[in-house]
């Protein structure tokens, strides 16, 4: 049911909302790295126990028991046709395709210097033929001084006037002209630097995209050259058979040979202890994520409501205080948040049990999906706008 509530009111939930929002997420925080630790021991646990007991279960076959041997064999073809496959795919499409494209990129790099280099010749030539007028110009202006120094020195003060007059102005011409000149040659040098620097990133980038395109060829290329080998391909599909079979154990499977079964017992336990501790890191990750988001999506309602709390306070000579209908949706959207608190303020009893933190944090994944929350801000937005219509006329 809604609740009627003022600015200030919403003002204050929004506050206390965020400030549930922040004693909470370090919470999540600290289950992410707690989770994350355990889990990586977990796992160096895990791989380092499977090799030898991939190999031994390989070696053995049949004589591990008959149970685990039927499980080799339902998974034994699907493994076979993947090799296969990858194989095929490997030959016919993945790495002639690499080769392509790599040839592709050599190629525009190539086409790229090629033009670089037509270019250069023409921007050489523009420099010789503005460096050659500059040259010619200040030949001139030099031979222009001299001859106002040597009239000015020889005729007599009337036709000396007019000639000196007449010089100077060439003189003055003329220094423009190479005064223009020179700044054309600064520009031209300017660009061609801005062209040449372009062309320097453009080859570096095509370096790069080629380096990595031939590591990537080179790995695939030792692949396939592996994967040449019928026997090769035969032996690939038993290993990764066998390796699936131990994934997929949760409890200790029946097994005829001591120090297997061994193994395989303690296999099957790392599995599950990694399973809840993945899921508790996925959990707590994806919480984390949430309410970091959450607390944006709050402040910036919030501030939102404070320049209406403000308008309110300047203009209350004729703006009467809103009252809000706060939906029934963004009540429940504000409860969850308050339960979060409650639930997660406190990691103790957690960080040890990944299980309960899981299955707690689920229903609140379940309440604050997307669309929970959307519809939470659309409607309160859409209360604040339709109060604002109706009282604020």
């Amino acid at each position: 049911m809604a609740t009627v509530a003022s600015l200030k009111d919403l003002d204050t939930t929004l506050t206390e909302r965020l400030a549930d929002i922040k004693a909470t997420l370090p919470a999540f925080q600290m289950l992410k790295t707690a989770y994350a630790k355990v889990y990586g021991e977990h796992d160096l646990r895990y791989q380092t126990t499977i090799g030898p007991a991939v190999d031994q279960l390989m070696a053995v076959d049949s004589a591990a028991g008959p149970e685990l041997h039927r499980e080799v064999l339902a998974l034994l073809p699907m493994e076979e046709e993947r090799a296969e496959t990858r194989y095929t795919e490997l030959r016919e499409k993945v790495l002639p395709d690499l080769a392509a494209e790599i040839a592709v990129l050599l190629r525009r790099s190539q086409v790229a210097r090629e033009g670089h280099h037509a270019a250069n010749l023409v921007a050489a030539e523009r420099e010789r033929t503005l460096q050659a007028d500059i040259a010619a110009g200040e030949a001139e202006l030099a031979r222009l001084n001299a001859a106002v120094k040597e009239k000015a020195r020889w005729l007599g003060a009337i036709w000396r006037f007019f000639a000196v007059n007449k010089l100077v102005r060439q003189r003055n011409k003329t220094f423009k002209m190479v005064t223009a000149l020179q700044q054309q040659l600064e520009r031209h040098r300017k660009d061609w630097q801005t062209v040449r620097q372009q062309e320097s990133e453009t080859q570096e980038r095509y370096r790069q995209d080629v380096q990595a395109k031939l590591l990537e060829q080179a790995r695939l290329q030792a692949e396939f050259d592996y994967l040449d080998d019928e026997e090769r391909r035969a032996f690939l599909a038993h290993q990764r058979t066998a390796r699936a079979v131990i994934d997929g154990l949760r409890e200790p499977p029946p097994c005829l040979l001591p120090d297997l079964a061994t193994a395989l017992a303690e296999l099957a336990e790392l599995n599950v202890l990694r399973d809840r501790y993945q899921e508790g890191l996925t959990k707590a990750a994806h919480l984390d994520g949430l309410f970091n988001g959450l607390t944006q999506g709050l402040d910036g309602f919030r501030g939102g409501v404070r320049k209406m709390l403000q308008q309110q306070a300047e203009y209350s000579s004729y703006l009467k205080p809103l009252r809000i209908t706060v939906p029934q949706e963004s009540l429940d959207f504000f409860k969850t948040l308050t339960a979060a608190k409650k639930a997660f303020g406190s990691a103790s009893g957690f960080a040890e049990d990944p299980v309960r933190f899981a299955q707690q944090a689920q229903g609140f994944v379940a309440a604050l999906d997307d669309d929970t929350i959307r519809v939470a801000f659309e409607s309160l937005g859409a209360a604040l706008t339709e109060a604002t219509e109706k009282q604020w006329k």
